[in-house]
């Protein structure tokens, strides 16, 4: 095997991992949308991750935090077209940052790192305004795990 090889395939494994993190965040996102149309349409829902009045999916979902961050509206208005429930976003991000995960270049480990350390900044920030909920945690946790592996992959950060 080659040195150019042996390095293709070190960046194939930590972009497969990345992805399969990032795999996992985006199912989490998708299950919260599910839980947001099911809540909405059936008031007597309860999504399994609701074990309690502290850890409740469906409570974190409908505070005024789960559309637009909850700075959207402040910002530009509860019907501007930006103001979108959280999971829709969390569905768009994994997908991009999944197709980044892709590329070979430092470029794109270094736009990965970025975007994890904002995106887990952006989670913080939730945390502390939103009920305990599973899924937006399997979410912080599939952020983090996509950092790492983009810092030691060949092409990345650390050479």
């Amino acid at each position: 095997m080659t040195a150019s090889s042996a390095k293709n395939a070190e960046i194939a494994k930590y972009s497969r991992f990345s992805i399969t993190t990032l795999s996992v965040g985006f199912l989490a996102s998708l299950y919260n949308l599910y839980i947001d149309v099911r809540t909405s349409a059936d008031e007597n829902y309860l999504p399994f991750c609701d074990l309690s009045s502290a850890v409740s999916c469906s409570k974190a979902l409908n505070s005024r935090y789960s559309n637009g961050f909850g700075i959207v509206e402040f910002v530009l208005g509860a019907d501007h077209f930006l103001n979108q429930k959280n999971a829709f976003y969390g569905v768009i991000v994994y997908t991009l940052l999944a197709l980044v995960q892709t590329k070979k270049s430092h470029l794109a480990a270094i736009f990965s790192v970025v975007s994890g350390f904002i995106l887990n900044l952006m989670s913080c920030f939730m945390a502390y305004h939103l009920v305990f909920c599973i899924s937006h945690l399997i979410g912080r946790i599939s952020f983090l795990g996509m950092i790492g592996p983009n810092f030691r992959r060949p092409n990345g950060l650390v050479v």
